[in-house]
Order: C-alpha cells, then structure tokens, then sequence
C-alpha cells in the first residue's frame, strides 16, 4: 500500500500578520515561533497564543523582530521552556501588548544568551496587566532585558539575574490604585553587569540581593512600596548593593559589603529603614543616608579594615535595636573606620564603640 504522508515534519516559519488573533502550540521537538535575520517576525493582531511546550515559545536566532496583541480586551500570552530564548548576538525583540500580558517557563520566563541583544517586554507601557512566572537571566557583554510592570496588580515570580556584562531592568509603573508585587532573588555576577529595579509606582519587593565580581545591584522605591530584603551580600571589589526609599517606603533587611565590595542604603522623605548593615574587609564600605523626615532602626558596623560613612541631614532619626547596650555604630579590628555626619536638626542614639 502506498503512503498518502511519507514524510511528516513541522518547521516554524517567520510569520507576518495582522489578524485577529493568533494561536500557536507546538511538539516538543520545536518552538512556537522562530525569528532570524532571513525570517523576521512582524506580528500584528488582536490576540497572541505562543506555547512552545518543552521548547521556547519564542525562540530568537539574529535579527530584529517585533510581537504585538492590538486589542486591549485582547491578550498576549508567551509559555514554552523557556517562554523566550534569545540566542542570536545583536538581535533585538520588542513584545507589548494593549491588553493583558503573561509571560512564563519552566526553565526561564526569558532567557537571553549572547552577546549585545536586546529584550523589549511592555516598553510601550500599555498593558492592563502583566504577569511574568519565572525566572529571567540575561548573560552576555552588552545585552539587556527590559520588562515594565503596568495595568492592574502586576506581579514578577522569579528571579532575575545579570551575568557576563548584562544587564535587566524591571521598572515599575503600576495602576496609582495598585501595586507591582516582585518575589525573587536579584542578582548581578560579573563586571558590567546591572540588576536593576526602580519606578514611580507602588511596589511590595521580597528577595535576595546579590552582587559578585564586579556586579552591581540598584533597587529603588517610591510612594508606599515595601521592600523586604531576605539578604544582601556584595561581595569582591567592584561590586555594589544600592538601596533607594522615598515616600513612605518601608526597607527592611540586612546589607553586607565584603573583599573590597560597598553596599549603601539611602533614605528620603518620609520613609522607613531597618536591619544591620555591615561592611567586612580592607577595602569594603558600608554607607547610610537619611535625609527629610526618614528614619533608621538597626546597626552599622565596620569590621577587619572596612569602613562605615553615616550621613544625617534634615530632621532624620538613628536608633538602635535590642536592649541596654545595643550597639548602634561599631567600628571593630585595626584599620577599620566610621565616619559620622550628623547634621543640625537630627537625632542619633550614639552607641559608639572601636575595638
């Protein structure tokens, strides 16, 4: 008998549309949709349904490559292992949406492996809401992952890091009667690399912070966002932890700079800081400003040849924690230093003690 199908393969092809919507699910041998510079993605409709299965749902080759859901009742909705993979160097991938955004991966939400790509994920901001599951990792010199957090209560599960010179950039700008939800680690590993996490909007952040070999890690927050750091570790020389908090923000967590690394916490308005912060090392700083009307509960400590720089301006406010002889600045082991700035107007409980 002869065959009507003797051969049966699937290959995905570079799509151009202006539909009304688009749904692509793929076998797990392929990916939900492939760009190269050859066969670029142009990709216009009112809905968009990529699942890539074991594969990645968008699987970036080389090229520039553009993913857009019109309709703002609409959705564009990216999963696959990873949900992105960008594998080409110098390729560039803009995907935004006027509706809902999800994007998520078992072994990455979007991965970036190469060397001066670029990721564009809601630059528009447009969408009335952005769901991220899963981790985002950017390695290579000069590549950068851009995701904004808008619309209704979106929310980042997963963790994202910079390695080998990249960079991510999470930035959020929530609905004013809502708030970005961010639960995951943050780390920068190697020189040149940034992780940063910054906006205007409101914004509840639980994680680690990690900064290693030259990689540094920027968080910042406005209005009445928490942020609750699980553990901040910078680590070798180079390397830097910076925390911003204005408004009302409230900060909590231990920052800690070691072999040569510096870690700050920066105060502003009216906003509120907690943990010890503690530098370890010739060479590695700890530092904490306040300023306004911003407050500072915990310790500061300078350790094995570190230095400590403390700054009060305005009418900020120091205290210690524990009880009886809670040591507000300590300053211990030859070499080590503290650096005390206490302006006019500013109250400081003064536990000063240098071993």
């Amino acid at each position: 008998m002869k065959r009507l199908f003797p051969c049966l393969s699937f290959q995905p092809r570079c799509v151009f549309a202006a539909v009304s919507s688009l749904s692509l699910l793929t076998p797990a041998w392929g990916a939900g949709l492939t760009g190269s510079e050859t066969d670029p993605i142009g990709l216009a409709t009112d809905s968009v349904t990529l699942e890539g299965g074991a594969a990645p749902g968008v699987w970036i080759q080389s090229g520039s490559h553009t993913i857009d859901a019109l309709s703002d009742s609409g959705t564009l909705s990216v999963s696959g292992s990873p949900g992105i993979s960008v594998t080409g160097d110098g390729s560039l991938l803009m995907v935004n949406s006027a509706g809902s955004l999800s994007l998520s991966g078992t072994s990455a939400a979007l991965s970036v492996s190469a060397l001066g790509a670029s990721v564009f994920v809601n630059d528009q901001e447009s969408a009335s809401t952005v769901s991220v599951t899963g981790n985002i990792d950017v390695t290579g010199s000069q590549s950068i992952a851009y995701l904004t957090l808008t619309g209704r209560s979106p929310i980042l599960r997963g963790n994202a890091a910079a390695r080998g010179g990249g960079s991510v950039y999470l930035i959020s700008t929530p609905d004013t009667d809502s708030k970005s939800t961010v639960s995951g680690g943050l780390s920068a590993i190697g020189a040149d690399s940034i992780l940063d996490l910054s906006g205007s909007g409101r914004t509840a952040f639980e994680g680690a912070l990690t900064a290693a070999d030259g990689g540094k890690v920027h968080i910042a927050a406005g209005d009445t966002s928490s942020f609750t750091v699980t553990s901040g570790l910078a680590t070798g020389t180079g390397s830097e932890i910076e925390s911003d908090a204005r408004g009302t923000t409230e900060l909590s967590g231990n920052l800690r700079a070691e072999l040569g690394a510096a870690a700050s916490e920066n105060l502003y308005e009216s906003s509120a800081g907690t943990g010890a912060l503690s530098a370890s090392g010739t060479g590695s700083v700890i530092r904490l400003g306040i300023s306004g009307k911003a407050g500072f509960t915990g310790t500061v400590t300078a350790e094995s040849g570190a230095d400590a720089e403390v700054t009060l301006t305005d009418t900020g406010v120091i205290e210690g924690t524990g009880t009886g002889s809670s040591l507000v600045f300590q300053s211990t082991g030859a070499g080590s230093t503290l650096d005390l700035d206490i302006g006019t107007g500013t109250a400081a409980t003064l536990s000063l003690i240098h071993i």
